[in-house]
Formats: C-alpha cells, sequence, structure tokens
C-alpha cells in the first residue's frame, strides 16, 4: 500500500512540475547573451519525464490525434505556413525562424496534454491548480504594487499610467493581458466547481477576494468584463435576485469610478480611455484597418505575406511597433496565410469545438478565441500551447466524473 501511495505522490509530482513551471515559461532567469528562460528547463525536463514512462504519455496523445480529422487539417495548416513563408516573405529566415517555433511549440503541446490526461490526475487536481495557482498569482501582483509604492518595483506596463500612476503589475506573465488569460481560464473551473458544490463558500469567498483585488491592480478590462460575465452566468444561475443585484452593483461601480475620475479623484489609464472616449483611436481598431489595408495592397490575397510579415509595418507606420506576433487573430491569418489559411483556421477552430462534451469547456473554448484577438498569445508562444491542452484535458476528465 505504501509503496503504491508512493507512485502515485511521485508521478503527480512530476507532472504538477512541469504544469507549475509552465505558468513562468516568460520569466528570465539569467541574461547570458540572450535570456535564459524556465522553457529551457523545462522541454529538457519533459523529454526526461517522457522516457521514464517509456514515452507513454506522448504517443497516448498523438494517437488520439491520429485518429480524427483535426490531424490532418492541422498537418495541412504547418504545410500552408511553411509554403507561404517560403512563398511571400520578405523576410524568409525570420519567417522560418516563426514556423520552427509553432512547430516546438505545438509538440509541447502534446506533451502537455499527455501529462494532463494521465490517470494520475483527476477533476479535483485541475481544480485545486485552477484555485491555488489564482491565489498565487494575485498575492506576487498586490506584493508588486506595494512594492511600486515604496519605489522597489517598476510595472513592466505603461509607466505611471494607470489608477494608481505605478503602472500595471502583470506578476510573471509580463503582459497583464496575458496575465488574464490565465485569470479567465482558472476562474470559470472554479467558478463552475462552485456551482457543482466541489469548492466550499468560505474558500470561495477568499478566491474571491484575491481575484478582485489582482483584477482591480491588474487593471486588465477584458479580465473584469468576461469574469464579470462569466459569474452571472455560473455563480447566479437561476438566481434572479442576485443577478439583478451584480448588475445593480456593477452600474453602481462604474459610475463611481468615472465621478472619480471626473473631479481628478483617480486617473483613467490611456487603454480605457481609448476604450471609452476616443474608440477611434483604439490601437486595435486603428491595426486592424492598417493591417487590412496592407494585405490588401501587397495582392497576396490567397496565401497571404508569410510568417514574420507585419514586420514590414514598422517602416511604413514607425510610431506603431508593430512585431511578428500581433493582437488580431484573424486578421494576422489573413495577413500572413491569405484567404486558404483563414478558412483553415475557421475549420481547425469548428472542429475543436465540435470536439468538446461539455458546456462549460466550449464557453471557455469561445472565450480563450475571443481573447487571441485582444493579446498575442499565438502559436508562436508555449502559452498557446499550455492552455489549449488544458481545456481539452479538462473537458475530458469532466466528462469522465
Amino acid at each position: 500500500m505504501a509503496k503504491i501511495f508512493k507512485e502515485k505522490v511521485n508521478i503527480n509530482i512530476a507532472i504538477i512540475i512541469p504544469v507549475l513551471i509552465s505558468l513562468a515559461i516568460n520569466t528570465p532567469i539569467i541574461y547570458v547573451g540572450f535570456n535564459l528562460r524556465l522553457t529551457h528547463i523545462l522541454i529538457p525536463y519533459l523529454l526526461i519525464l517522457l522516457y521514464l514512462n517509456k514515452f507513454k504519455l506522448f504517443m497516448k496523445s498523438y494517437n488520439i490525434m491520429k485518429r480524427t480529422k483535426l490531424y490532418v487539417f492541422f498537418m495541412l495548416f504547418l504545410f500552408l505556413c511553411f509554403y507561404a513563408t517560403l512563398y511571400s516573405a520578405p523576410d524568409t529566415l525570420g519567417g522560418l525562424k516563426l514556423f520552427l517555433s509553432i512547430l516546438l511549440n505545438a509538440t509541447l503541446g502534446v506533451l502537455f496534454y499527455g501529462a494532463l490526461i494521465s490517470n494520475r490526475i483527476d477533476l479535483n487536481f485541475l481544480i485545486k491548480v485552477s484555485y491555488l495557482s489564482t491565489i498565487a498569482i494575485c498575492i506576487i501582483i498586490i506584493i508588486q504594487l506595494l512594492f511600486s509604492i515604496f519605489g522597489l518595483y517598476k510595472p513592466h506596463m505603461y509607466g505611471i499610467d494607470g489608477f494608481f500612476l505605478l503602472g500595471r503589475p502583470s506578476a510573471f506573465f509580463n503582459d497583464p493581458g496575458w496575465l488574464s488569460y490565465w485569470l479567465i481560464i482558472s476562474s470559470i473551473i472554479v467558478f463552475d466547481s462552485k456551482r457543482l458544490k466541489k469548492v466550499k463558500i468560505k474558500d470561495f469567498f477568499v478566491y474571491l477576494i484575491f481575484l478582485g483585488l489582482g483584477l482591480l491592480i491588474s487593471q486588465s478590462r477584458i479580465g473584469m468584463l468576461f469574469i464579470f460575465v462569466n459569474f452571472y452566468i455560473f455563480i447566479l444561475h437561476k438566481k434572479i435576485e442576485e443577478r439583478f443585484f451584480l448588475i445593480f452593483f456593477g452600474t453602481v461601480s462604474l459610475a463611481t469610478i468615472i465621478l472619480l475620475v471626473t473631479y481628478d479623484i483617480l486617473y483613467l489609464p490611456e487603454n480605457l480611455y481609448y476604450d471609452i472616449v476616443n474608440l477611434k483611436a483604439n490601437p486595435r481598431v486603428y491595426d486592424s484597418i492598417t493591417i487590412y489595408k496592407e494585405y490588401l495592397k501587397s495582392q497576396n490575397i490567397w496565401f497571404g505575406n508569410g510568417l514574420g510579415s507585419l514586420d514590414r509595418l514598422i517602416e511604413l507606420y514607425p510610431w506603431r511597433n508593430y512585431t511578428n506576433a500581433h493582437n488580431i487573430l484573424l486578421l494576422q491569418t489573413l495577413n500572413d496565410l491569405g484567404l486558404f489559411g483563414l478558412i483553415l483556421i475557421f475549420i481547425l477552430i469548428k472542429m475543436l469545438y465540435n470536439k468538446l462534451n461539455n458546456r462549460v469547456t466550449k464557453i471557455i473554448f469561445i472565450q480563450f478565441m475571443i481573447l487571441l484577438n485582444f493579446h498575442n498569445i499565438f502559436p508562436y508562444f508555449q502559452l498557446f500551447w499550455f492552455f489549449l491542452p488544458l481545456i481539452f484535458a479538462y473537458d475530458k476528465k469532466y466528462a469522465c466524473e
């Protein structure tokens, strides 16, 4: 009995470690001519884990993909990425680098999925990870704010912009927008668990306090909106009076913020100003128009301009910092891979959605796809290939249990 328990604990720890490390994927450890990141430790760790398990985790998730048409369409998508990059990218070397990063990170995604669907992981484990990681992240954000007040820490984003004139702490996610992915997805899991009475009222109240503080300090507009909506959907399910109170509370809070901003007691962050006061100047609206115009000018309608081609916009519009991976998923796909790529993306999204069995994971997936049009964790980044397997692993565990 002791041997079985020890084996279970060891395997659980072996799986928990890469899951937790993946939360800090974008955290530089040391600079040695380039940023050494936790990913560089994570990859060999996973390879060792796979070796010890005789590649069962990898092969299990690979075989699941291979039995579906999804596998075929994903290979077509990769081929189109490669072809379009060689065919029309102005900087082929940069485009090929992005292609290799997609290939590498997709493989990492398969490894994550294999680990997450292990028999050693159950629904309660995923709920605990969602609950505890959110509280831990929000504590880090609170500490960052306190350090900012005393001048011991400078937030990564927006300089002195924001409600507190101290910037926007984002834990170790490099960006408050990237942080919002984790807060939104994990909070849905916790909210639904509360609805299923898997989370105690006292624990849930503590969770809400930390989540609320984390959202307020990070000032993530999309995070506040989605979590407000999800609380309405999951927690206030069939509770008419409570729903009315939440809407009333939200309206009063918004009116209070507007009043405080009007009398210069609170300062409206620039990003909120663009969203509320001057929508035409909103960077995403501006970028959408710009990228679409340049895509039409390129005349590469069917196959696009190749991976990495958005860099050309830096020369045309130097006052905007266009990067290889931009915020707008559909326009990025249209620019890089053309109409064929956009059609493939729609097919892949539809097929992925159809593979989901549960209402809660379908809601998570839809919100995940919407988020990809606001903050750039495209397939170039490991974070994308962690969240996607997490959604499907949770769906599988949810359906089984």
